[in-house]
């Protein structure tokens, strides 16, 4: 049914509902490319992993103006339909599970520790 609409936002709007279908009946047990657990996971997989894989979510972490953000450019410049009234509920899954973390990486090595550069 998807290929007979013309309409590229129509397929979108489709394939976005028929991922969130199929999420919330439990078919999709394992394959939630290791995003986190959560009720608002759905809304997640539906508008966000329509488009790229969840490992571009799960490799960012921002506050969550800066994933308001990242959502306005993918809807200006990617093509991104307005997520209505999930929008909320896709930036509260966000800001809960992929906020920036100060820990991780090591700090930079001090420039006087450096080793000394050769002419």
């Amino acid at each position: 049914m998807i290929f007979l609409l013309k309409n590229r936002r129509m397929r979108r709007v489709w394939a976005a509902l028929l991922l969130l279908l199929f999420c919330a009946s439990g078919w999709s047990q394992g394959t939630t490319f290791k995003l986190a657990e959560d009720p608002d996971l759905p809304y997640v997989i539906a508008h966000c992993t329509a488009c790229h894989s969840g490992s571009l979510i799960t490799q960012n972490r921002m506050t969550r103006d800066g994933w308001l953000k990242t959502i306005r450019w993918m809807q200006k410049e990617q093509g991104l339909w307005p997520l209505g009234e999930h929008e909320e509920r896709v930036l509260n899954y966000l800001e809960r599970h992929y906020f920036p973390q100060t820990s991780g990486r090591r700090k930079a090595i001090a420039p006087h520790l450096m080793p000394k550069q050769n002419p």
